[in-house]
């Protein structure tokens, strides 16, 4: 059986839907079979950051009341021959959460990594998502506001959800206020949210989801950030990204400042 993973926030806004997207080409990218889910029925657009918006025929909700096959509806990626993608649809249908968890359990029969995206909040969407997994990764930034959102879906994976295994990805990370004092690191979060931080994604001016995630151009600190996190979780370990490193000394003071302009 392969792993299912939630990926989880406590607010919208975070980048929740991009860290799936990146996260589940990282792990392509490393052999293993992936399969992203998009849980966000209704106001679904894990399509478009996987850019396979025109190759939907069927979808997760054609799935579930049994118009298609499961098969029909997975979408494979254009770069990456191991990574598929199950788009949502636009209405939801009766029994819903069995069904769902039903396509996730036998995706994970043939996939390496099921990775759902769930929607943001904690109503029964959240729910939904999460009762069909084992892992749940929790997106926060480095926002007090996004702090305090995540501790709230922690208490939930804690007592409602089946008590999941739960980390912490940190998203949006800028290295310059990090190093200047002006915000707080992931070592921060982890002891305000009491949970493991296995993957930090800095924030990134040149990133661009559709050229991006194809992990074509390694030298950007933000697909460093994907593939350590694909790591970490392949290896069940707590590898982090020195996303600070270039903005300590002498040097790091004038990159601060350029960041500025």
């Amino acid at each position: 059986m392969g792993r299912t993973i939630v990926i989880v926030s406590g607010k919208g806004g975070v980048g929740k839907t991009t860290v799936v997207a990146g996260l589940a080409r990282a792990l392509a990218s490393m052999n293993s079979t992936v399969c992203v889910v998009d849980g966000d029925i209704g106001l679904n657009n894990l399509d478009l950051l996987m850019n396979v918006e025109n190759k939907v025929v069927y979808d997760l909700v054609d799935c579930m009341q049994g118009k298609c096959r499961i098969q029909q509806a997975l979408i494979k990626d254009s770069f990456l021959d191991n990574l598929f993608t199950m788009p949502a649809g636009k209405n939801l249908p009766k029994n819903e959460t069995y069904s769902f968890q039903q396509i996730v359990k036998k995706l994970s029969t043939v996939f390496d990594f099921v990775i759902v995206d769930s929607p943001a909040g904690i109503e029964d969407g959240f729910k939904r998502a999460a009762s069909c997994c084992f892992e749940a990764l929790i997106v926060v930034t480095p926002h007090i506001s996004s702090v305090r959102d995540a501790s709230k879906v922690i208490t939930m994976l804690s007592s409602d959800v089946n008590n999941l295994s739960k980390m912490i990805i940190v998203n949006r990370i800028r290295g310059d206020l990090v190093a200047s004092g002006q915000m707080m690191n992931h070592k921060n979060i982890e002891q305000l949210l009491g949970v493991p931080c296995v993957g930090i994604i800095p924030e990134s001016d040149r990133y661009n989801v559709s050229s991006s995630l194809q992990f074509l151009d390694s030298s950007q600190q933000i697909v460093q950030g994907f593939k350590i996190l694909a790591k970490n979780l392949i290896n069940e370990q707590f590898e982090q990204l020195n996303y600070t490193q270039k903005y300590v000394g002498v040097l790091g003071y004038f990159r601060r400042k350029l960041k500025k302009i």
